[in-house]
């Protein structure tokens, strides 16, 4: 039986939100199923969140691969803070201890703009 695909990306970042905090992430992907990891550095709390559950026909990207995914997360999560442009990315506090993450970018091809979020 063949093992599968494990793609991985990692990093840091900081919320607009949250802006005293900084997160590690990591951004994985295994058998096509894409999740993303957070950790605050300072409390060592830890969130995961599968993206399959947060599909919907408004940002599905035709013909993008899950690899395409994830490089679109990671540009999201390493963007400054001062960008609020072409990325968005935000990080909201929820009761039970559980977070939000939003992110949102807008890609342009030729004369046409579409912006996603997740």
């Amino acid at each position: 039986m063949a093992q599968p695909i494990v793609f991985a990306v990692e990093g840091a970042t900081q919320f607009s939100t949250q802006s005293t905090t900084t997160y590690r992430y990591i951004i994985s992907l295994e058998s096509e199923k894409l999740s993303i990891w957070l950790e605050d550095r300072s409390s060592k709390k830890q969130w995961q969140v599968a993206k399959d559950r947060k599909k919907t026909a408004a940002n599905v990207f035709v013909d993008a691969c899950a690899r395409d995914y994830v490089a679109c997360f990671k540009q999201c999560l390493d963007c400054p803070l001062d960008n609020k442009e072409d990325i968005q990315q935000k990080l909201t506090a929820l009761s039970g201890g559980k977070l939000q993450l939003e992110l949102g970018l807008k890609i342009r091809l030729l004369r046409a703009a579409r912006s996603v979020k997740y």
